[in-house]
């Protein structure tokens, strides 16, 4: 394979103590290695991320989130085994916004009413 999943193959033997081939029989008390092994070469796509939405609250601390998706390189939505899953981006990222101040009314010292502070 070029990139995704692929196979390596390699010839598993019982060999003699001189190197040449052997019976299988002569190995049958030892663990036979495997013949064929997966691997991924390269990623066949690429992780594409979209802007984050504004913070979940207006005061105080909330979240943020974005959409992530895999596409391939010809800029097709695949799935997300196509891409590098160790390298996949954030989907979620917490947000602070300004403290939450409780806002009372009342009077001030001039007798002005519902002034804020």
């Amino acid at each position: 394979a070029t990139c995704g999943k692929g196979t390596k193959e390699r010839y598993v033997s019982c060999r003699d103590l001189h190197g040449g081939v052997a019976d299988e029989s002569a190995c049958s008390h030892l663990l036979k290695p495997p013949s064929r092994n997966e691997c991924i070469v390269i990623p066949c796509g690429r992780w594409k991320t979209h802007e984050w939405t504004q913070c979940s609250v207006t005061c105080g601390q909330g979240k943020a989130t974005r959409h992530v998706s895999c596409i391939s390189y010809k800029n097709q939505i695949v799935s997300e085994s196509e891409c590098d899953l160790d390298d996949q981006p954030l989907t979620e990222q917490e947000c602070a916004m300004p403290s939450c101040t409780p806002r009372l009314h009342g009077y001030d010292r001039s007798g002005q009413n519902d002034h804020q502070f």
